[in-house]
C-alpha cells in the first residue's frame, strides 16, 4: 500500500510543522519514506516527523509504502484499516484519514471431508456400469425397433401352428 500526505499552509505561515501517522493494526513494514521526493531517514512517522516551516500557500508531500499483514491477521469477511495522519503546528492541529479494505474470502471452520470416492479408486467400476447401461439401452431400442406384426400376419402364424400341431398340411 502506498500513502501520500500533502500538508499545505492555508491561512498564513505554519511554524514547527509535525506530522504523525500511527498505522492501524494490520499495516506493517513502513518504508521508503520521502519528503518532496527526497529520501527522509531517521524518522518514525508514528512518533512524528518534523517537516519544518511552511510559508502561506506552500505545500510539502510525504510519501511512504507499507505492507498489509498476512490473511491470518484478519477475521473472515471484510476489514477496514483506517489510517489517520495528524498535523500539528504552532497554534493548531488537523487530521485526515484514508481507509484500506481487506477481504478474507474463505469459510471459517471449513474442512475437507472424505466421501470415499477419490476419482481413481472406483473409476473402473463406474466405467463398467456405464457400459452395462449402454448395452441394455441398445438392446431395448433394438427390440422396440423391430417391425410390429399386423393382425393378419399374426392370425396366419396362429393358424399355421394349429395345423402343425394337428398334422394338417
Amino acid at each position: 500500500v502506498s500513502y501520500r500526505i500533502v500538508v499545505t499552509a492555508v491561512d498564513g505561515n505554519a511554524s514547527n510543522v509535525m506530522v504523525r501517522d500511527a498505522m492501524p493494526a494490520g499495516i506493517t513494514n513502513i518504508g521508503n519514506v520521502m519528503l518532496d521526493g527526497m529520501v527522509f531517514t531517521g524518522t518514525n512517522l508514528e512518533s512524528g516527523m518534523n517537516i519544518g516551516n511552511l510559508a502561506q500557500g506552500q505545500s510539502k508531500t510525504i510519501t511512504f509504502d507499507a505492507t498489509v499483514a498476512s490473511e491470518a491477521n484478519f477475521p473472515y469477511g471484510q476489514s477496514t484499516l483506517t489510517n489517520t495522519a495528524t498535523v500539528t503546528v504552532d497554534g493548531g492541529t488537523a487530521n485526515s484519514s484514508a481507509a484500506v479494505q481487506v477481504y478474507r474470502r474463505a469459510v471459517q471452520g471449513a474442512t475437507i471431508i472424505s466421501t470415499g470416492f477419490d476419482g481413481t479408486k472406483y473409476a473402473g467400476m463406474g466405467l463398467g456400469i456405464a457400459v452395462i447401461i449402454l448395452g441394455l439401452a441398445w438392446a431395448a431400442f433394438a427390440l422396440l425397433g423391430k417391425k410390429k406384426i399386423g393382425a393378419e400376419a399374426l392370425l396366419a402364424q396362429k393358424i399355421a401352428r394349429i395345423r402343425e400341431q394337428n398334422g394338417i398340411a
